[in-house]
C-alpha cells in the first residue's frame, strides 16, 4: 500500500525532474527527482552526503533541545526511558513495547544524524508522551514521587519568568493578550491552589498551567511580533493587493522562499542572468532576496525597488533578535522590483 500511494509522487518527481536533464538543480544537471525522493533527501541527509548538508552536528543536540521542546515533560521523560530501559534489562515484562521501542530507536537515529533540525522530533512526540505518561499517574517509589515533584517544578517555575523576561526584553505590542494570558492562568492557579490539597495533583497542573500560559503568551504576543519582520509574507500580502492583479510575478532565486505560497498568483522563477535581458511585455514583480540583491548590484543590472521590506531570515529565535535594542544586528531586507 505504501508503494501503491507514493506511485503519484514517483510520476510527479519523473515527469518534472527525470523528464528534463538539462533542468538545473542545486547547481547540477542531470538531477532525478526520484533518487533525491528515495536517497538523498533521506539518507543523503543522515549522513549530510546530499545536496542539501550541515557543516556540523552534535550528538547531544536532542537531549538539550528536548529541554524545551518537550516541556515540561522533559526530565519525566528521561527518567521514564530509565525505568523502562532498567525493566528490559532485568526481564520484566512491559505493557508493550511498540512506544518505547519506536520513539527511543528514531531519537537514536536522529541524534546520529549529520543533519539535524529542532522540529525533527515533533514526529515521534506522542510516542515520547505515551512512555511519559505512567510516571504521572502510576504508583512509584518514594524517590520516583520525589523526582517527579522536583521534575516539574523547574518549568513551573522558570516558564512564567521566561514569557515576562521575553516580554520585557522585546518590548512587543499586544499587550491585551498578555494581560488576558495572566488574568486567565493567574485565575487558575488560584483556584487550583484554594480548592485542591494533593500536593502532587497540585504539581502536574502547575506544570500545566505554566505550560499553556507561555504556549498562550508566544502563540498571541510574540509570534505576532515575529510575523512583522518575515518579509517574504509581507511581500506576499503586497502583491495581492487588487492594484497589482494584472502584474506577473518572478523570484530571482531558485531557493526555496514562502513568497511563492502566500502569493495568490503563479510565481515563476528566473536566474539573474535572464533578468539581466529580460524585456517585460507586461506589468511584472520580481521577489529578490537580500543575498540576490547584492549579486544584481554587482552585475549592475538595471531595475527599480518598488518597496523594501524588513526580514529576519533565521529558522530558530535567537536572542540576539528578541532582545529590540540588538534585533537590527540579525535582520536584513528582502524587495520587490520592477524592469
Amino acid at each position: 500500500l505504501t508503494f501503491v500511494f507514493t506511485l503519484p509522487e514517483f510520476y510527479a518527481l519523473y515527469v518534472q525532474f527525470d523528464l528534463h536533464p538539462e533542468k538545473v538543480v542545486f547547481n547540477k544537471t542531470n538531477v532525478s527527482g526520484i533518487r533525491w525522493f528515495l536517497w538523498d533527501s533521506q539518507f543523503g541527509r543522515f549522513a549530510s552526503s546530499g545536496p542539501i548538508t550541515r557543516s556540523s552536528s552534535d550528538v547531544l543536540f536532542y537531549l538539550h533541545t528536548l529541554l524545551w521542546a518537550f516541556a515540561p515533560w522533559c526530565l519525566l521523560f528521561y527518567y521514564s526511558v530509565y525505568e523502562n530501559v532498567k525493566a528490559i534489562i532485568i526481564r520484566k515484562k512491559q505493557r508493550e513495547y511498540y512506544s518505547f521501542s519506536g520513539g527511543i530507536v528514531l531519537l537514536l537515529l536522529f541524534s546520529v544524524s549529520r543533519f539535524q533540525l529542532p522540529f525533527y522530533t515533533n514526529a515521534i512526540f506522542p510516542l515520547f508522551a505515551i512512555i511519559t505518561a505512567p510516571v504521572c499517574v502510576d504508583r512509584l517509589s518514594h524517590f520516583a514521587v520525589k523526582f517527579r515533584q522536583v521534575g516539574l517544578w523547574p518549568y513551573i517555575i522558570l516558564l512564567p519568568v521566561a514569557v515576562l523576561c521575553i516580554q520585557y526584553f522585546s518590548h512587543s505590542g499586544h499587550i491585551a493578550f498578555l494581560i488576558a494570558d495572566i488574568i486567565i492562568f493567574g485565575a487558575a492557579t488560584g483556584l487550583l491552589l484554594v480548592k485542591n490539597d494533593s500536593m502532587v495533583i497540585k504539581t502536574f497542573s502547575l506544570a500545566c498551567i505554566a505550560s499553556l500560559f507561555a504556549n498562550f503568551y508566544l502563540n498571541t504576543v510574540f509570534y505576532q511580533e515575529l510575523s512583522d519582520y518575515k518579509g517574504e509574507i509581507k511581500a506576499a500580502d503586497y502583491t495581492n493587493q487588487k492594484m497589482f492583479d494584472p502584474y506577473q510575478n518572478y523570484v530571482l532565486s531558485p531557493e526555496n522562499n514562502i513568497f511563492q505560497f502566500y502569493s495568490k498568483k503563479q510565481v515563476s522563477i528566473m536566474s539573474p542572468d535572464s533578468f539581466k535581458h529580460f524585456k517585460p511585455q507586461y506589468p511584472s514583480l520580481f521577489y529578490v532576496n537580500h543575498k540576490m540583491m547584492g549579486i544584481l548590484r554587482s552585475m549592475h543590472v538595471d531595475f527599480k525597488v518598488v518597496k523594501a521590506f524588513v526580514d529576519y531570515p533565521q529558522e530558530n529565535i535567537q536572542p540576539v533578535f528578541i532582545n529590540r535594542n540588538t534585533r537590527k544586528q540579525v535582520l536584513d531586507s528582502v524587495y520587490l522590483v520592477t524592469k
